[in-house]
């Protein structure tokens, strides 16, 4: 949780990351600030990083993955990149929209509520659906 500047308490989402480079190794792990985790492994990795893929989850998820792909573990939560981790990766990078429709998204979303077409107290559900084709869906 962090605090806003009225005071209010807000719980971040924790992650499960997928983050690798050009030698086909990739970190498994989980973080609050996923960015800030890349850029702080960036600062000890002499070869560039990227993130692959992340998506909502928590440590078991993150255990689960670590079982998964334990095969094909090198150290830690380093992972040799396999072809089933790839199919994997892919998946979870096709639940979000690009950046540039992400922020259209939520600009729209924006627009909705500041015109009344939606209230309030349901932003916060919209812009967690995983994209915008699954509201309404149950």
């Amino acid at each position: 949780m962090f605090a806003m500047a009225d005071g209010s308490l807000i719980e971040q989402t924790i992650h499960v990351y997928f983050i690798g480079g050009d030698r086909g190794l990739v970190k498994i792990g989980i973080a609050k600030d996923v960015r800030r985790r890349l850029h702080s492994l960036q600062i000890g990795n002499p070869a560039p990083l990227r993130l692959l893929a992340s998506v909502a989850g928590n440590a078991a998820l993150e255990a689960h993955y670590h079982r998964t792909f334990a095969d094909t573990r090198v150290r830690g939560e380093w992972f040799r990149r396999s072809a089933a981790m790839t199919k994997e990766i892919n998946r979870i990078a096709a639940l979000r929209p690009g950046r540039h429709e992400e922020r259209r998204w939520k600009a729209h979303v924006a627009l909705m509520e500041e015109w009344g077409v939606i209230p309030v107290g349901a932003v916060a559900e919209i812009l967690n659906a995983t994209r915008p084709d699954d509201l309404g869906r149950g």
